[in-house]
Order: structure tokens, then C-alpha cells, then sequence
């Protein structure tokens, strides 16, 4: 945790933790709508990061292993489609992250 702080200024993090008051309905409001875009976020990189290993282990499945007949293009369909998923689910995180704020 440390070395985090001490590297964040010099990758351009910001590391100020801002107070929520909850008393105040507007910034209790102000506070999910952050954390729902947040959580947003997380979850399209993050389903994203395992359509593509879903993707990596298809690929290998349907290259190095020898089975003929109905698994070699089973595989290779689920190959397309995850890395099809991937590179969609990577985009719209990346499209929502400029969003957030």
C-alpha cells in the first residue's frame, strides 16, 4: 500500500479520498450515482477480461487438441463469440470510463 502512494503521484492517480456527507440528499444521490457508474465500469472490464480467457482457452482447445468431427468447430465457435464478447465488453468499459465524470 505504500509504494502505491508513494507511485500514484507519478503516474497521475489521484489519491485524495473526498468526504461524503450523508446527511445531505444531493450528495447521498451524487454518491450511488458514482459507485453505480463505477460498479459499471468494473463489471464490463471485468466480463470482458473473462470472455477473453474464455477466448485464449477455445483457441488452444481448437488448435493443440485432436479431435475430429464435432468438437474442432464447436470450439472454434466458442473461440469467435468470447473474443467477439471481449473486444465489445473492453470497448463500452472504455466507452463508459470517459463517462464517469
Amino acid at each position: 500500500m505504500l509504494a502505491f502512494l508513494r507511485l500514484a503521484p507519478w503516474s497521475g492517480m489521484n489519491t485524495e479520498i473526498k468526504e461524503i456527507r450523508l446527511h445531505d440528499p444531493a450528495q447521498l444521490h451524487l454518491a450511488k450515482s458514482e459507485t453505480a457508474a463505477d460498479r459499471l465500469v468494473l463489471a464490463e472490464f471485468a466480463f470482458g477480461t473473462l470472455a477473453g480467457v474464455i477466448s485464449y482457452v477455445a483457441a488452444i482447445l481448437t488448435t493443440f487438441v485432436e479431435v475430429h468431427g464435432f468438437w474442432r468447430p464447436f470450439w472454434l465457435a466458442i473461440c469467435i463469440v468470447s473474443f467477439i464478447c471481449a473486444a465489445g465488453l473492453i470497448a463500452e468499459g472504455a466507452r463508459n470510463f470517459g463517462k464517469r465524470e
